[in-house]
């Protein structure tokens, strides 16, 4: 609708509390007539009949034998298009060697038609900056709000003083998993389709365009008009780093209407933010909530502390803490953040030891594997990223003693975060099942799932979903009704918003994490669970234990022996 072939999507103007710092203020100039209508003629073509891109290929690559290693098209198996909350960590490493092949990971692509063309040619708006798109998040926005079919780097330079058209074979998702295997294919592609194009317009109307040299001619005027402002501008080193040095809250759950408090966690935290100690975690199984604790705390310093910058971290792999430090650089809005040479995690940490730094606290959620935060990125371990500054202070939430003990560097600094009390437990349902429910049976419920808050908070969902077909009374029986439908129950995904999308949350689901956790990094202690789980819950013989205990160590050590 009258708008240019590219967009400039680094320029435009800052706008406060937006997501996304810049408000896009405008589109470049349009491609020559000339090019706009050769480009209609030859889709309508490629409409009726196809193209023959691969033939044109294939004769070139036939021609000339040695360019077949760099241009030829690669497997199938290696376009591989990740979801956005997926990265890649920071490292020279290929998608194959350090990127998940989890199928849930990848969005899956449908194989084209016989009568589709491949490769497919896209028309639309091409994004250009100075800088290489390598954020899935970013990318996503501008698609969804300006039809965006790709992001370049060189385009926006010439759109307004020379007249011609962007023609770019794509040869990545232009997210963090870059990829140059594509890069001479879709170069050849794109060579192709240009020959096609130039094909399409006749000669005659060539003669009709304003001359080369008189446009390069403006471009230099110009340029010679830029130097001069240049040379006269004085940047204002205080102003450029106001951003970074305001208070930000980076948070990404809302505090829970039904927040129940747990006075002695509370208080805990208090004392230990108030102190002398930078660092202080809380440890506890999945669902026990630590990390709606952590929430709590985070809106509370935020209200009561305005000055004081709250940050959260999402520490549970490699790709999310280091996705997390992305966005802080972001909001921080670090000068270099975009450059692919600079490490984001050591700019994050460099940033926040800077003794100009207004007072802040990290949250380190789900920082649950050891191997994880003792792994090295580049020729540091991702512990090494965390700040030590005494202007700032870090909570971490995690399953794992050892991590959080690797963490703090001080066991006394470890809370570990048990199931509610009674009374708790009860308030929990009573809030979140919205109406009066028989106090007697919702004490026998919350008993039955042992006062564990994320299973009383599903339960209480399940059930408020359902009424008045399902009540404390018939939600109970269900759940007495066989094993089965107590893991139907309790594998319900409902009730807590406070998680992280596209994960699932569950009772059972959250356990079954925290039981391979174990087997991973105790897994004797794995195999005791497993025995107690023949038992009833209640008066297991100890000296049992201890045998088994006893025989598996012996077993262990001859295991060894005969290695």
């Amino acid at each position: 609708g009258g708008k240019g072939g590219v967009f400039q999507y680094d320029f435009g103007k800052a706008v406060q509390n937006q997501d996304i710092s810049f408000e896009h203020t405008g589109f470049l100039d349009q491609p020559p007539t000339l090019l706009r209508t050769a480009v209609s003629a030859l889709k309508s073509r490629y409409k009726r009949k196809g193209h023959q891109l691969n033939t044109a290929i294939d004769e070139a690559l036939e021609r000339w034998p040695r360019l077949r290693a760099e241009y030829s098209r690669p497997p199938r198996a290696s376009d591989r298009l990740y979801r956005s909350a997926i990265t890649h960590p920071q490292t020279s490493e290929g998608c194959d060697r350090v990127c998940s092949d989890d199928p849930t990971h990848i969005i899956p692509r449908d194989k084209r038609g016989e009568h589709t063309d491949d490769p497919a040619i896209h028309y639309g708006l091409i994004a250009s900056a100075n800088q290489l798109m390598k954020n899935a998040t970013l990318r996503d926005k501008l698609a969804n709000e300006y039809g965006v079919v790709c992001f370049e780097m060189e385009a926006a330079g010439l759109m307004n003083h020379f007249p011609c058209m962007v023609i770019r074979g794509i040869c990545d998702y232009s997210d963090s998993h870059k990829n140059k295997e594509w890069q001479g294919f879709a170069a050849m592609v794109a060579a192709a389709y240009a020959k096609d194009l130039i094909l399409q317009i006749a000669p005659t109307s060539v003669e009709a365009e304003k001359p080369i040299g008189e446009v390069l001619g403006s471009i230099q005027r110009r340029l010679s008009d830029l130097k001069e402002k240049l040379q006269d501008l004085k940047l204002d080193k205080a102003e450029n780093l106001s951003v970074a040095r305001s208070p930000h809250f980076v948070v990404p759950f809302a505090s829970d209407p039904d927040f129940v408090n747990r006075s002695d966690i509370w208080t805990w935290i208090e004392e230990r933010y108030a102190g002398p100690e930078s660092r202080f975690a809380l440890v506890g199984m999945g669902g026990f909530g630590k990390s709606q604790m952590a929430i709590r705390f985070a809106h509370h310093l935020h209200a009561t502390s305005p000055k004081t910058s709250v940050f959260w971290v999402h520490g549970s792999t490699r790709a999310t803490f280091e996705e997390s430090y992305r966005s802080i650089a972001d909001v921080l809005a670090l000068p270099r953040r975009h450059d692919p040479d600079v490490n984001v995690l050591a700019l994050v940490r460099d940033w926040l030891q800077r003794e100009d730094v207004s007072p802040w606290l990290m949250i380190i959620d789900n920082a649950d594997d050891v191997k994880m935060l003792l792994s090295k990125d580049a020729d540091e371990t991702y512990l090494s990223y965390l700040s030590k500054r005494e202007n700032g202070k870090i909570l971490i939430t995690s399953r794992s003693w050892d991590a959080a003990d690797k963490l703090t560097g001080n066991g006394k600094l470890i809370l570990r975060v048990p199931t509610m009390e009674e009374a708790q437990a009860l308030q929990l349902f009573q809030k979140k099942i919205g109406r009066d429910a028989n106090e007697a049976a919702s004490l026998r419920l919350i008993n039955t799932l042992d006062y564990v808050p994320l299973a009383v908070n599903q339960a209480a969902a399940y059930i408020y979903k359902r009424s008045p077909r399902v009540t404390v009374e018939s939600y109970l029986e269900e759940f007495h009704y066989s094993e089965k439908r107590k893991e139907t129950l309790l594998d319900s995904n409902q009730g807590d918003i406070q998680r992280y999308e596209g994960v699932s949350h569950s009772v059972v689901v959250t356990w079954r994490v925290t039981f391979e956790q174990i087997k991973r990094e105790q897994p004797r202690a794995a195999n005791l669970l497993s025995l107690m789980s023949f038992f009833q819950s209640q008066n297991i013989p100890e000296y049992m234990l201890h045998d088994y205990n006893s025989g598996n160590i012996g077993s262990d050590e001859r295991d060894n022996e005969n290695g």
